[in-house]
C-alpha cells in the first residue's frame, strides 16, 4: 500500500494500530506515515528501557503467541 493511501486511511478511520514485533523498535524508517499518538502499538514484548521511552507517547498492548 503506497504512503498516501495509507495517510488516507488514517485520516478517515476510528481507531489505526501498529503491529510490530520486537525488532521493529529503535530502527530509522524513511517513511513516515503519521503520528505515534494517533495509533495504539500492538507488540510481542517490550524491553524495559523500549517501553519508557514510548510509554508517554501512544498506547501500546503487548500480546503473547
Amino acid at each position: 500500500m503506497k504512503r498516501s493511501s495509507k495517510k488516507t486511511a488514517i485520516l478517515q478511520s476510528e481507531e489505526s494500530f501498529i503491529l510490530a514485533d520486537n525488532t521493529k523498535f529503535d530502527h530509522v524508517s524513511f517513511a513516515r506515515v503519521g503520528d505515534l499518538s494517533s495509533a495504539t502499538i500492538i507488540t510481542d514484548q517490550l524491553t524495559p528501557s523500549v517501553a519508557e521511552q514510548y510509554q508517554p507517547l501512544t498506547t501500546i498492548q503487548e500480546v503473547q503467541s
